[in-house]
């Protein structure tokens, strides 16, 4: 496509950041994307004396690469909370159809019930709960809060958000479960082996634990397919433990010390 850029800011423009003449109403301070006095929709390169917004220099035409969804072929899914299921499953696809337009319908709708916080309910107009912007500023890192809600999804029946629950969770299972087994085998392997996992003889027991975390990776993608997102994430949790058990019935910090077999 082409598109405008400012080479002043060294960056394609998005139609937000562009402001120019509407090419039908002559108004001179149209957007990229459309026109405030005239209502119509515009293509960035059609306005007259554009001006980027963030430095006011003048863009220019530059052809550039974009990437298309093929709607009608990537299924719809749609998130949200249970009180929405009504205007998504029957309002919204009704006004699709009635358009007669061939858009694409919602194929699978999948709606959670509520998140609760502590003892009572969330509300940001009474300041209850945590909010996007109370996370950010605790310091706990993105990854602790997206595990802890997962974790604690609401897929079948309500839940509630804890902060006690937060910081068991986190030390039980992220750190002692998840991180210690991830840590302790790529340590193990890099330290020893080059990083590599060599080629071994399995065990009676070393094949009982591959069918076990076979089995259990093969329901976590059931799950994912079903969109049970917290179901899911127990199941690799449930794949450390295993590692975990095995590390600890193996002693390979001992093993190591030993002859070629043991290593």
């Amino acid at each position: 496509l082409e598109q405008l850029r400012c080479e002043d800011c060294q960056q394609f423009l998005a139609d937000r950041f562009v402001e120019g003449t509407c090419p039908f109403c002559s108004y001179e301070e149209a957007r990229g994307d459309q026109c405030d006095k005239c209502g119509k929709l515009i293509n960035a390169v059609e306005l007259k004396n554009p001006q980027c917004k963030i430095c006011r220099g003048v863009p220019v035409v530059r052809p550039t690469q974009h990437l298309f969804l093929d709607l009608p072929k990537v299924e719809l899914y749609n998130f949200m909370a249970k009180d929405n299921v009504p205007f998504h499953s029957v309002i919204f696809p009704c006004s699709l159809l009635g358009a007669d337009d061939n858009y694409t319908l919602v194929n699978h709708l999948i709606a959670t019930e509520y998140l609760n916080y502590e003892d009572g309910k969330f509300s940001k107009s009474r300041g209850v709960g945590v909010f996007g912007d109370m996370a950010k500023d605790t310091g706990i890192p993105a990854d602790i809060w997206r595990f802890y809600l997962l974790y604690l999804r609401p897929e079948g029946q309500d839940s509630a958000f804890s902060w006690s629950d937060l910081m068991l969770k986190n030390n039980s299972e992220l750190l002692n479960n998840l991180g210690n087994f991830i840590n302790r085998a790529g340590m193990f392997a890099c330290k020893f082996f080059g990083g590599i996992v060599p080629a071994m003889v399995l065990t009676a027991d070393d094949k009982r634990l591959l069918a076990r975390v076979t089995l259990e990776l093969r329901q976590y993608h059931q799950l994912l397919e079903k969109v049970r997102i917290r179901d899911a994430l127990r199941c690799i949790l449930s794949i450390s433990r295993h590692g975990n058990q095995y590390i600890q019935v193996n002693e390979p910090w001992k093993r190591i010390k030993g002859d070629e077999k043991d290593r």
